[in-house]
């Protein structure tokens, strides 16, 4: 099982933890409830990962997501802030933010400061329910090919920063789903 270090909600302890799991749609479908601009676009996990150039979306059939580039593009004010991909609700009404890299020809060209900006103006936009905790690290997806030499080098590029933690397609299907 796959062991992260991951801030309690108060973000002054570390603690050793394991990804939230998803259980079921119920937890994102619920959460998206509550606002227009989320309700309107929760999407199968399979269709999001297609547009983002992933060649095993097919991995995944009914299990649903938040599309936040969606919700980024429908709410684009004269400010454009940049937000994860896609937001997955997980077990204890835990918010799980994915990013996925599958189009990424040179990874250590990878901003970390631009990743640092979208994992806080995500968060700052999913933290409007307080009966929902955002989980603190971002899942990165990386392709499957070469992924050792490819994690490495984006782990370099956000200076080995936990709030990032890169998964093949096929191990993020298997921890989290």
């Amino acid at each position: 099982m796959l062991q992260i270090m991951a801030r309690k909600k108060n973000n002054k302890h570390l603690i050793a933890g394991t990804l939230p799991r998803y259980i079921s749609n119920f937890t994102i479908e619920n959460f998206a409830k509550g606002q227009k601009a989320f309700n309107d676009n929760v999407f199968r996990v399979c269709d999001i990962l297609h547009r983002e150039g992933c060649d095993k979306a097919y991995l995944f059939s009914t299990e649903k997501a938040l599309d936040l580039d969606a919700v980024e593009r429908e709410n684009s004010l004269a400010q454009r802030c940049r937000t994860v991909d896609m937001v997955v609700g997980c077990d204890n009404n835990t918010l799980l933010m994915v990013e996925a890299k599958f189009r990424v020809k040179i990874y250590s060209n990878i901003r970390g400061k631009s990743l640092s900006e979208k994992r806080r103006f995500s968060w700052n936009l999913l933290h409007c329910n307080d009966e929902y905790s955002i989980w603190p690290s971002v899942v990165v997806l990386l392709p499957h090919q070469q992924f050792e030499r490819k994690k490495n080098e984006f782990m370099r590029t956000v200076s080995n920063n936990p709030s990032f933690i890169p998964l093949t397609i096929e191990d993020f299907k298997r921890l989290v789903f």
